[in-house]
């Protein structure tokens, strides 16, 4: 006979989630109710529809003999289709190609609650393993976050670039522009924008860092820079420095 599974672990994480984006955000949530529903099959993990996010069960429930990696995946799954009610609902994309906007934000602030949350988990840990891998893995023989969609391609746009590279541009960009006021531009970009749709442009415009992101955003692939000591004689130290695109190495020497 199956465990029993549980619902409490995740309403623990949801109502905590709830309360760290209506900080960060510095506005309720859109809507006066949200529910979480599992279902036993579903093509996707988790869908985020206004008021009402799906799951499949075993990306919402624990039992008994639920290891910790399982909970972490639950934790940010959740985190994720709540983030999705500000950034993705309530504020949304004007087109596929756009998708990257709400994908990598919704992936940097589940990231974000859970850290808040869960401080314990050292989650950006999981983040770097995870999702910066992605990134690099994927974006080792080229392509760039904004990508044209054509209609009838729209499946095009679910890709790891939207997701795992898009997340780990903004962490960057974070990084670089200290925490409160990178989430003072997220909140203005949500917040003047709510009940409308939005485009990378205006992502851009919100952030004020056009030439810190664009270059990520639409060139294929990234640096590898290489050091090398030319010469090393007691205290004087000679080297040269390179760089070139990953579009130049074989997948098969990334490990």
């Amino acid at each position: 006979m199956e465990p029993e599974k549980n619902h409490n672990f995740a309403l623990d994480v949801a109502l905590c989630c709830i309360k760290f984006f209506e900080k960060y955000f510095g506005s309720k949530l859109p809507l006066r109710k949200l529910d979480l529903l599992a279902v036993p099959k579903m093509i996707a993990g988790a869908m985020e529809n206004p008021g009402l996010l799906i799951f499949q069960a075993d990306s919402l429930l624990i039992t008994t003999k639920t290891i910790f990696v399982e909970k972490i995946h639950i934790a940010l799954t959740i985190a994720h289709e709540i983030a999705h009610q500000w950034f993705g609902n309530s504020v949304s994309i004007s087109w596929w190609s756009d998708m990257w906007v709400k994908e990598a934000f919704a992936t940097l602030l589940q990231h974000l609650a859970i850290d808040e949350v869960y401080p314990d988990w050292n989650i950006f840990d999981w983040f770097f393993s995870r999702f910066t891998r992605t990134a690099f893995k994927s974006d080792f023989v080229g392509g760039s976050v904004l990508k044209e969609i054509a209609p009838g391609k729209e499946h095009e746009a679910f890709n790891p670039l939207s997701y795992s590279k898009g997340a780990t541009i903004l962490l960057h960009l974070q990084q670089k522009l200290g925490k409160d006021t990178f989430r003072n531009r997220v909140r203005a970009l949500v917040n003047d924008n709510a009940g409308n749709t939005i485009t990378t442009e205006d992502v851009i415009e919100s952030l004020g860092e056009k030439e810190t992101l664009m270059p990520w955003l639409e060139q294929d692939g990234y640096p590898i820079v290489t050091v090398t000591v030319v010469n090393w004689i007691e205290d004087n130290l000679t080297i040269e420095i390179s760089q070139r695109s990953s579009v130049c190495y074989s997948i098969s020497n990334y490990h």
